[in-house]
Protein backbone atom coordinates (compact mmCIF):
# COMPACT_ATOMS: atom_id res chain seq x y z
CA UNK A 1 0.00 0.00 0.00
CA UNK A 2 1.48 3.37 -1.04
CA UNK A 3 1.16 6.64 1.25
CA UNK A 4 -0.61 9.38 -1.19
CA UNK A 5 1.33 12.78 -0.71
CA UNK A 6 -0.83 15.45 0.59
CA UNK A 7 -1.53 17.72 -2.29
CA UNK A 8 0.69 21.43 -2.80
CA UNK A 9 -0.40 24.02 -0.95
CA UNK A 10 1.43 26.18 -3.57
CA UNK A 11 1.70 26.37 -7.54
CA UNK A 12 5.28 25.61 -7.99
CA UNK A 13 5.72 27.97 -11.31
CA UNK A 14 8.63 27.25 -13.81
CA UNK A 15 9.06 28.93 -16.72
CA UNK A 16 10.90 27.28 -20.12
CA UNK A 17 14.25 29.36 -18.70
CA UNK A 18 13.70 27.62 -15.27
CA UNK A 19 13.98 24.17 -16.70
CA UNK A 20 17.09 24.90 -18.74
CA UNK A 21 18.64 26.56 -15.85
CA UNK A 22 17.89 23.41 -14.06
CA UNK A 23 19.36 20.72 -16.84
CA UNK A 24 22.18 23.39 -16.90
CA UNK A 25 22.69 22.09 -13.54
CA UNK A 26 26.64 20.64 -13.39
CA UNK A 27 25.46 17.52 -11.69
CA UNK A 28 22.93 15.08 -11.76
CA UNK A 29 22.97 15.50 -7.71
CA UNK A 30 22.43 19.04 -8.22
CA UNK A 31 19.15 18.59 -10.08
CA UNK A 32 17.87 16.13 -8.19
CA UNK A 33 18.35 18.07 -5.08
CA UNK A 34 16.62 21.23 -6.42
CA UNK A 35 13.80 19.31 -7.52
CA UNK A 36 13.19 17.39 -4.70
CA UNK A 37 13.06 20.51 -3.04
CA UNK A 38 10.71 22.40 -5.02
CA UNK A 39 8.46 19.97 -5.41
CA UNK A 40 8.35 18.46 -1.67
CA UNK A 41 9.08 21.46 0.86
CA UNK A 42 8.69 25.14 -1.89
CA UNK A 43 5.07 23.19 -3.04
CA UNK A 44 3.61 23.02 0.85
CA UNK A 45 5.69 24.96 3.26
CA UNK A 46 7.90 27.89 0.82
CA UNK A 47 8.70 29.84 3.93
CA UNK A 48 9.29 27.57 6.38
CA UNK A 49 12.91 27.42 7.19
CA UNK A 50 15.22 24.12 7.06
CA UNK A 51 16.68 23.23 10.27
CA UNK A 52 19.91 22.62 8.19
CA UNK A 53 19.94 26.97 6.94
CA UNK A 54 19.26 26.20 3.18
CA UNK A 55 16.78 28.03 3.13
CA UNK A 56 16.53 31.71 4.20
CA UNK A 57 14.61 34.68 3.71
CA UNK A 58 16.52 37.69 1.68
CA UNK A 59 16.64 41.59 3.60
CA UNK A 60 17.64 44.76 2.22
CA UNK A 61 16.93 45.37 -1.41
CA UNK A 62 15.82 41.50 -1.92
CA UNK A 63 13.16 41.70 0.70
CA UNK A 64 10.50 38.99 -0.37
CA UNK A 65 12.57 36.50 -1.89
CA UNK A 66 13.93 33.45 -0.50
CA UNK A 67 17.09 31.62 -1.37
CA UNK A 68 17.26 27.86 -1.48
CA UNK A 69 20.92 26.54 -1.09
CA UNK A 70 21.18 23.71 -3.95
CA UNK A 71 25.09 23.01 -2.37
CA UNK A 72 27.95 25.89 -1.39
CA UNK A 73 27.68 27.16 -5.14
CA UNK A 74 24.35 26.95 -6.19
CA UNK A 75 21.16 28.81 -5.38
CA UNK A 76 17.35 28.90 -5.90
CA UNK A 77 15.49 32.22 -5.30
CA UNK A 78 12.03 32.83 -5.50
CA UNK A 79 8.85 34.74 -4.15
CA UNK A 80 5.66 33.62 -2.76
CA UNK A 81 2.59 35.31 -3.92
CA UNK A 82 0.78 34.57 -1.28
CA UNK A 83 -2.58 35.58 -3.19
CA UNK A 84 -2.60 33.19 -5.74
CA UNK A 85 -0.25 30.66 -3.46
CA UNK A 86 1.90 30.30 -6.25
CA UNK A 87 6.22 30.19 -5.73
CA UNK A 88 7.36 32.14 -8.60
CA UNK A 89 10.98 31.17 -9.46
CA UNK A 90 12.75 34.14 -10.42
CA UNK A 91 16.81 32.23 -10.20
CA UNK A 92 18.16 29.41 -10.39
CA UNK A 93 22.24 29.57 -10.89
CA UNK A 94 25.55 29.92 -9.86
CA UNK A 95 25.39 31.76 -6.18
CA UNK A 96 24.29 35.39 -7.16
CA UNK A 97 26.93 38.13 -5.79
CA UNK A 98 24.47 41.06 -6.32
CA UNK A 99 26.71 43.05 -8.51
CA UNK A 100 30.26 42.81 -6.97
CA UNK A 101 30.72 40.35 -9.83
CA UNK A 102 29.28 38.58 -12.69
CA UNK A 103 26.81 35.50 -11.90
CA UNK A 104 27.02 34.19 -15.31
CA UNK A 105 25.08 36.88 -16.96
CA UNK A 106 21.71 36.03 -15.78
CA UNK A 107 19.84 38.44 -13.88
CA UNK A 108 17.33 38.18 -10.91
CA UNK A 109 13.49 38.51 -12.28
CA UNK A 110 11.46 40.44 -10.13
Amino acid sequence: MTQEQPRPTYEVVLEQSDWEALKALPHERQQERALQFLWTHAAHRPTERLPNGALKQLRGQHRGLWQFDIDRDYRIIYRVDEDSKQVLIQYIGYHPDWGRRSSGGRRIRR
